[in-house]
């Protein structure tokens, strides 16, 4: 067997975003009157579809306010968190994103965020020297987000290669579960939580150091 494709997460894999998500978010609770919000809150919704992560925070702070004008001011909140300045990359992002490209593996960026957010920060990840991914698929663009399999299927059949030769690289529970149930064998990184190695699950402490070889030697 040989590898397909790469398929990358984007939150906290390749760009530290997760800091402006946490602001952000507590902004959020804070004006739908809710409690505190904390580590375990971020945890929670990390990595998670932007309605079940809307669901979440409905049910912390008891709003009726509709999903999508909560989510429209989650996007707006955290937009304006990254403001004009550059978005840190990930150490090993540009790296191993480059080394993928340059090989002719395909490749596709696979997040939960919404299309708009995508699109700023894959200017900004483009600017900084990560190739253009020629395939992405933004949470707001499928049916079912993760911790669904169907993002990383529908880049499995965008890209036209096996999910089951693919390798999902990820950094969230919810991320891990989406392309394990899919069926691709993932690298689970361990960026704010730990996980656990299992069948097709191999666990990395972090993304510099990774790389193409590393990704081929799992499916081969």
């Amino acid at each position: 067997m040989t590898l397909s494709a790469v398929l990358f997460d984007m939150d906290g894999l390749l760009v530290d975003t997760e800091p402006a998500w946490m602001r952000a978010e507590k902004v959020l609770v804070a004006e739908l009157g809710g409690a505190a919000w904390g580590e375990a809150d971020q945890r929670a919704i990390l990595g998670l579809s932007l309605p079940l992560a809307i669901d979440h925070m409905k049910r912390r702070t008891g709003s009726d306010l509709a999903p999508d004008v909560i989510g429209d001011r989650l996007v707006d909140l955290f937009l304006g968190e990254l403001g004009g300045g550059g978005i840190p990359l990930q150490p090993g992002a540009a790296e191993l994103v480059g080394e993928v490209a340059a090989a002719g593996v395909p490749f596709a960026l696979v997040s939960a965020s919404v299309r708009r957010i995508m699109t700023m920060v894959m200017d900004h990840m483009q600017a900084a020297g990560v190739p253009r991914f020629p395939v992405s698929i933004a949470g707001d663009e499928v049916p079912r987000g993760k911790p669904d399999p169907l993002p990383y299927l529908r880049a499995a059949d965008l890209l036209d290669v096996p999910i089951e030769r693919a390798v999902v690289l990820e950094d969230s529970p919810n991320g891990v579960l989406a392309g394990w149930s899919a069926g691709a064998t993932v690298v689970a990184v361990e960026v704010m939580v730990r996980h656990e190695p299992r069948d097709r699950v191999v666990v990395r402490p972090a993304l510099a150091g990774l790389r193409l070889a590393d990704l081929r030697a799992l499916v081969g």
